[in-house]
């Protein structure tokens, strides 16, 4: 079977599509609204601290945060996350990130969302940036509430090549003409597996590796683009 489009561009979101974190957004609007809690703070750091000290991987880190949600119903989850996009991640996108998409599609690229958001905030981006698909951390739901679990393990690290390869024999794409555009150390997995890495403004670790392997870096930010 032949796909419509010739390759799949992948991107990530947070610090690439994004200026900045769409977690930190989220725990902004939640504070605006009320809605953050003495719990969900604990539970946050119950999860952060001991991930940043080696001792829990991000996935079981995720799982501990999802389950500040526990018993939410859907209906409310999307209406705030509604309230978070139109308030906070909207104007939060970089223009660089909207040419290089159109880009994309111009070329007969597939845009796909590849990134550790929840599906909740990802499908609301991509359907505002016109993006064809969404590969996220899934979030359980049954009969209309949050159970604080995940569908699958928190798309993150080596799980975003999982998730890419599955993607790709699904839709009859290759990961050899595949992009990926991401900033972050962990996703120097990714950027490994697929045949066009770019690194989006990235950190250290991730400069320097760009730089010994030749990857092109991108400096994009809210005000300027900048070339390829």
């Amino acid at each position: 079977m032949k796909t419509e489009n010739a390759y799949v561009a992948f991107f990530d979101l947070d610090q690439t599509i994004l200026e900045t974190s769409s977690g930190l957004h989220m725990v902004r609007s939640m504070k605006e609204r009320n809605l953050l809690t003495m719990g969900h703070r604990m539970r946050f750091l119950r999860a952060v601290i001991p991930y940043r000290l080696g001792l829990i991987t991000s996935h079981r880190a995720m799982e501990i945060i999802s389950l500040m949600f526990k018993g939410a119903s859907l209906e409310d989850t999307l209406a705030h996350n509604d309230f978070l996009f139109e308030n906070y991640l909207a104007g939060d996108i970089r223009p660089a990130a909207v040419e290089e998409l159109a880009m994309h599609k111009k070329q007969g690229g597939r845009t796909v969302l590849l990134s550790a958001s929840t599906n909740f905030v990802c499908s609301r981006m991509a359907e505002h940036l016109g993006m064809d698909d969404i590969v996220t951390t899934e979030v359980e739901v049954k009969d209309g509430i949050l159970t604080g679990g995940l569908s699958r393990r928190y798309c993150h690290g080596t799980e975003k090549v999982v998730r890419a390869q599955e993607y790709c024999r699904e839709k009859n794409f290759s990961l050899e003409n595949a992009w990926y555009y991401g900033d972050a150390w962990a996703d120097h997995y990714i950027l490994e597996a697929v045949g066009n890495p770019r690194c989006v403004t990235p950190e250290s670790r991730l400069r320097k590796k760009a730089r010994a392997l030749s990857w092109p870096v991108l400096e994009w930010g809210l005000e300027a683009t900048q070339p390829r």
